[in-house]
């Protein structure tokens, strides 16, 4: 249900730029912002869902690293918020096809609408592995309800008497 939810935001917003850049061609006839809307929102969905993607394999498989999946999805849509502008303004021919004002503000659009949709998906993806680690635990207790790891523990320390409290 919730995939299907995400594709039909991310195929809405995909629809309101075509049907908004049409409308960004300036009176001179130049398409500059129209293709830059289009290719910012492009690149910043395209960025933030590989970074969902990313961050819901690491919550399956490793949970215990998902703060550095957290970060490295984040670093590599702040990398796409600099190259895809510098590439417009560098390259030449590409500024004046694709303006890097429109590619900025349409990225940053489809970036906050694409993390909206997915996070819950890597919170739902993290619940689910934390709850089969629970179960795990709870099968391997023994019979006082004491985890095999709190025993070795419990019988590690030493007994407490009168003469080592102060």
């Amino acid at each position: 249900m919730q995939t299907k939810l995400k594709n039909v935001g991310i195929l809405v917003g995909f629809l309101l730029v075509c049907f908004v850049a049409p409308r960004l061609v300036t009176e001179d006839g130049s398409t500059a912002l129209a293709v830059g809307a289009i290719a910012g929102y492009l690149l910043g969905a395209s960025i933030t869902l590989w970074g969902i993607e990313y961050q819901k394999h690491i919550a399956r498989t490793r949970p215990s690293a998902i703060w550095m999946a957290f970060t490295v999805a984040f670093l590599t849509k702040f990398a796409g918020l600099a190259v895809g502008p510098m590439i417009t303004l560098l390259l030449p021919g590409v500024g004046e096809r694709c303006d890097w004002r429109a590619l900025m503000v349409a990225y940053g659009f489809a970036a906050v609408l694409v993390l909206l949709l997915g996070s819950p998906e890597v919170s739902r993806a993290l619940k689910l592995q934390s709850d089969k680690a629970r179960a795990a635990a709870d099968k391997n207790k023994d019979s006082n309800g004491i985890r095999p790891a709190e025993a070795s523990i419990a019988t590690e320390q030493a007994p407490l008497d009168s003469r080592t409290c102060i």
